[in-house]
């Protein structure tokens, strides 16, 4: 045959068009038959909006741990809802989901979870959050809670329930996670420092209650004039140390939530090691320790707005902004994954590491230093040696005490200002029909496919048996 000739094969079509219409039935019937026996498919639908901000998603760490200058690792408008959508995506939120639904009851796995969640980010600033639900897992006897909250409802409405509880649990362990895991900045610094706050505020008590004590019992004799100086210079060094310990207490504290945050999202690996071996580093670490004794020795006798005090704070910032920029490089070349949040984080803790061994060091100093003063002053009464000691410890908690409340009125006032880390605009709701499978759409393509075999058909038994009948 030369050319294709539409006409003809239409002609041939035509004289067997009962044969087509049969066959295009036939199968848009078994299409139909079949989507009954095929598992619906239910989707729940949130929509998360968030603040257009600046905010650094290390700068509680950087804070905290007192270190200028970390990396700046974006949870604004351009990086915030990418990070939110790795941790809906990480296989640890997955498993949280499930447990929290019980869905391993109805044979549903966290990798199941974590490869059907879809998160579609808008440029404005929002994000959807859609999951799934398949009409076998719920079937009743399979999911207690579902079986109490659906009741006698058919299972189309049971599975859109599931699908809609699954998405909003993934929502509510987001904002646990957002809460835990200090992407709201200004709420963990209130809650650390009102920690804080009522500890030396007991230990307060605890020392000026022991005082009162004293003084019943010992009609003490006011010390010499010498010895009055020298409680006062112990009193500055016991503050110091005091404010030495809880810099320690909240750089311990920073070192775990950055690996938390790190182990959540799945990132464990870390180049600390790396860091730590790399000599640059070392001696830098080593200079800093140093720096930390010379300042804590000057403190002894010296305020801290004295000029050689402040030089050393000034060397001390130095050496730290020096050991930022070697960890940068460091882990620039060392750190094998590509994630920009995991290196900017592994740069944090880096850092930090170091900046504890440092105020270990001044920690140290200031022990010894306290040990020096209070073999100077052994020679007083044993009485008044017991009353040195007591006012010493309370003068101390009393300048502590005082400025962390100062510290803490900031941090309310920080915390009012800084936006919520997302805002969930609208929870996920059971949809009343499901999304998969499409059953008009599905019987139309079968419809299709009927007519074409048909066709062939047509035409196959139409050149091998031609009608009788003459077309017009």
């Amino acid at each position: 045959m030369d050319d294709f000739d539409i006409t003809y094969y239409t002609q041939l079509v035509m004289k067997r068009l009962r044969l087509v219409v049969l066959l295009s039935v036939i199968a848009a019937l078994v299409v139909a038959i079949a989507l009954r026996f095929i598992p619906q498919t239910y989707r729940g639908r949130a929509v998360l909006i968030f603040p257009r901000t600046e905010q650094a998603a290390s700068g509680l760490l950087s804070r905290l741990a007192g270190v200028s200058g970390m990396s700046d690792l974006g949870m604004g408008s351009g990086n915030g809802p990418g990070m939110y959508a790795e941790i809906l995506r990480s296989r640890t939120i997955s498993k949280q989901v499930c447990d929290d639904l019980q869905l391993s009851k109805a044979g549903i796995e966290p990798e199941k979870l974590q490869k059907d969640i879809h998160v579609v980010m808008s440029k404005d600033g929002g994000m959807e959050i859609c999951c799934f639900a398949s009409t076998d897992w719920a079937e009743k006897g399979k999911l207690d809670w579902l079986d109490e909250r659906a009741g006698s409802q058919g299972t189309g409405k049971r599975t859109a329930l599931l699908a809609s509880e699954i998405t909003n649990t993934y929502i509510k362990r987001l904002q646990d996670f957002n809460r835990r895991h200090s992407l709201s900045t200004g709420h963990r610094n209130k809650v650390f420092l009102e920690g804080e706050v009522a500890k030396t505020k007991s230990d307060l008590s605890e020392a000026e209650e022991k005082l009162r004590k004293f003084k019943e019992t010992h009609p003490v004799v006011p010390p010499p004039e010498t010895a009055v100086q020298q409680v006062e210079q112990v009193v500055t060094v016991r503050t110091k140390q005091i404010e030495a310990e809880t810099e320690l207490e909240e750089t311990d504290r920073s070192i775990d939530e950055a690996k938390g945050i790190i182990d959540d999202q799945e990132l464990i690996q870390t180049a600390s090691t790396v860091v730590h071996e790399n000599p640059i580093v070392t001696q830098l670490k080593a200079q800093l320790a140093e720096s930390e004794v010379k300042r804590a020795a000057l403190l002894e006798d010296r305020s801290d707005i004295h000029p050689d005090v402040v030089a050393a704070s000034e060397e001390i910032a130095k050496i730290q902004e020096r050991i930022r920029q070697e960890v940068e490089k460091v882990t620039a070349s060392e750190t094998l994954q590509i994630n920009p949040v995991r290196q900017a984080l592994v740069q944090d803790l880096a850092v930090m590491e170091i900046k504890k061994s440092g105020v270990q060091a001044r920690i140290d100093a200031l022990n010894g230093i306290m040990t020096r003063m209070e073999r100077d002053i052994a020679d007083v009464a044993k009485d008044q040696m017991q009353y040195v000691r007591l006012m010493r410890d309370v003068k101390a908690l009393e300048i502590v005490y005082t400025s962390l409340l100062t510290e803490l009125s900031l941090a309310k006032v920080a915390e009012a200002r800084e936006p919520n880390g997302f805002t969930v605009l609208d929870w996920a709701t059971p949809e009343k029909r499901h999304i998969k499978p499409r059953a008009k759409l599905t019987i139309a393509a079968g419809l299709l496919l009927g007519f074409i075999f048909g066709s062939l058909v047509a035409i196959l038994l139409e050149s091998k048996h031609p009608t009788k009948r003459r077309t017009v």
